[in-house]
């Protein structure tokens, strides 16, 4: 009896239809006759190809390596729990994910199903187009039900996020340390320390959770830091050609060419925002 085990990386690209993953291990163990101990025990060297022989892995009559064919074998067997049973395993997920875009699969018993890739690309731009024209248009008025996607669309989502992928590698590709990267995209996707994010955090209602840095009395979020709040205006002053490329917009000033000069300064800005309270 042959058993092995999958990782979850590689159920997921067999129902892609795509090669195996080389790096998922898998492991392989061979019901073997018990050994006449009257033999004696075996030498180092007749084990050594004893063990040689049990993992070697032959092709069969269609091309595929033993391997290959247990992958695709408890894949079909996992897709077909899914879609009978309702198994809620690594196949019900995508299966799922798949229908609420409008994409169906078509399933036969003991076949693999194929997805055609570039037309779940599209489907899924379209759903994301679609809930991005339905959240309010700004964060500060949006009610607390979207209120963090709505910031993220109408603040920091790239101008072009609807039509490509480039504002994503124009991201990736700021040549600034890792560490500064992090926190530039933990703050872009709200997971910072602004009143804004730890009053939410605490259950305080939006119009309390003012700036502790000024006096204004404002809301602290990530608008205020950048464009409002005194305590930063020295910062301002010292990125000066950011604000006039930029102007008044969060998405302009966030996606402007000087993405290291953005970078910084956001860094810089939250470190001024951390510092004691005003009295």
């Amino acid at each position: 009896m042959t058993t092995c085990c999958v990782g979850p990386m590689q159920a997921s690209a067999l129902l892609l239809a795509l090669p195996p993953l080389h790096s998922t291990p898998v492991f392989y163990s061979q019901k073997l006759h018990p050994r006449d101990d009257r033999l004696g025990p075996p030498s180092p060297l007749s084990e050594a190809g004893h063990n040689e022989s049990r993992m070697k892995v032959d092709a069969d009559s269609n091309g595929l390596h033993q391997p290959e064919r247990l992958h695709r074998q408890i894949a079909i067997d996992d897709i077909a729990d899914a879609v009978r049973s309702g198994v809620r395993n690594w196949a019900w997920s995508i299966w799922r994910n798949l229908a609420d875009i409008g994409y169906v699969l078509e399933w036969r018993e003991g076949h693999m199903p194929s997805v055609r890739v570039d037309t779940v690309l599209h489907m899924l731009r379209g759903a994301r187009r679609a809930r991005c024209q339905a959240v309010d248009i700004c964060p500060r008025t949006a009610p607390s039900d979207g209120v963090m996607m709505c910031t993220y669309m109408r603040w920091f989502a790239g101008p072009a996020v609807l039509q490509s992928s480039r504002c994503r590698g124009q991201i990736l590709g700021v040549p600034v340390r890792a560490r500064q990267m992090r926190k530039f995209i933990r703050f872009r996707l709200g997971c910072h320390e602004l009143p804004v994010e730890m009053g939410r955090r605490a259950g305080v209602l939006r119009r309390n959770r003012l700036c502790t840095r000024c006096s204004m009395g404002l809301v602290g979020d990530e608008k205020h830091m950048i464009f409002e709040c005194p305590a930063v205006g020295p910062l301002r002053n010292r990125y000066a050609p950011l604000f006039l490329a930029g102007g008044e917009s969060m998405q302009a000033f966030l996606w402007q060419k000087d993405m290291v000069g953005v970078v910084r300064f956001v860094l810089a800005a939250l470190e001024v925002m951390r510092d004691d309270p005003v009295s």
